[in-house]
Parts: C-alpha cells; sequence; structure tokens
C-alpha cells in the first residue's frame, strides 16, 4: 500500500492543477496579449474573462477561416457564384435511368459558342442522392461551377449513384 502511495499524491496534484486552470502568470500573460479581454474593465483578469475571451477568438476564427472549407449542411461557401445569364447558358437536363431503373438523371450547362468544349463533371458529395432542383442550383450559383463555366467549360452536375 506504501508504494501506491506517491501514486496517489501525482494523480492528485494533475486533478488539483487541472481543476484550477491556468495559474496566475499565466493569466497575466495572457492580459499582456489580450487587454481587450477584461471584459468588465477593471484592469484585471479573472480565469472567467480570460476563457470566454479564448473561446470567443476560436469562434470568430471559425467564421474567418478559408472560405472553402466545409463540407457538410450546414457549411456555406462566403465565396459568390458569377451570374452567367441563362438565356446564354441554359440549363439543359438529360433524364436517365439505368438498366435496373435507378434515376441518373443529370444538368448542365454549356459556354457561349461552338464547341468542342472542355467539360467538367461534379458528383455532389454525401450518402444520399441530390434532386434536380439542387442539382440546378448549384449550376446556376455555385462558385466553382460558374466559374469553370466562364472560362468555356461544359459543367455538369449530377448525384452519384448510391448502391
Amino acid at each position: 500500500m506504501n508504494s501506491r502511495l506517491p501514486l496517489l499524491l501525482v494523480l492528485l496534484l494533475i486533478s488539483a492543477s487541472t481543476a484550477v486552470g491556468q495559474t496566475q502568470g499565466q493569466i497575466d500573460s495572457y492580459f499582456k496579449r489580450f487587454p481587450e479581454a477584461d471584459a468588465n474593465g477593471d484592469g484585471s483578469l479573472s480565469r472567467d474573462e480570460a476563457k470566454a475571451h479564448r473561446q470567443q477568438a476560436r469562434r470568430s476564427q471559425q467564421r474567418v477561416a478559408d472560405p472553402s472549407e466545409g463540407d457538410n449542411l450546414n457549411s456555406e461557401s462566403r465565396i459568390s457564384g458569377i451570374a452567367l445569364s441563362e438565356s446564354i447558358s441554359p440549363v439543359n437536363v438529360v433524364s436517365l435511368k439505368s438498366d435496373d431503373g435507378v434515376d441518373l438523371s443529370f444538368g448542365y450547362r454549356a459556354p457561349k459558342g461552338e464547341g468542342p468544349h472542355l467539360t467538367i463533371l461534379f458528383f455532389h458529395g454525401g450518402g444520399g442522392k441530390s434532386n434536380m432542383q439542387k442539382l440546378k442550383a448549384n449550376l446556376l450559383t455555385h462558385p466553382i461551377h460558374t466559374r469553370f463555366l466562364e472560362k468555356g467549360f461544359v459543367t455538369i452536375a449530377s448525384t452519384r449513384r448510391p448502391y
């Protein structure tokens, strides 16, 4: 039992330091770097103020991160698409079914002028199927789709075949 006493003391010290969080020296150093963290303006920084400032800074960094980041339903690009008139480049829909009845329809836009044109095919990500309304919206407004179209590519928006 005596051989376990030093281990127990180490664990207690680790637990105590974790519960306290930052040392006063660390908080003072943080205050020197970020005086705006003093939310109540009393000239000193509390642990709670430092913690709240760090959390706010993390949230701000997430909002101003690379606008191309994000691959989930909640992400939204902050890069705008290029408005290209549908009268010049309409959205065309091709209805297609596989031999086993799976809908493989897709939409595309072609640049102005005679071809042949380079072509880029976009498959939406994720595990499900995207509907034609969403595929059309991507062809009309998505920054990557519209920028390729502007550069002379045929852009195709398709859903991948779910198995």
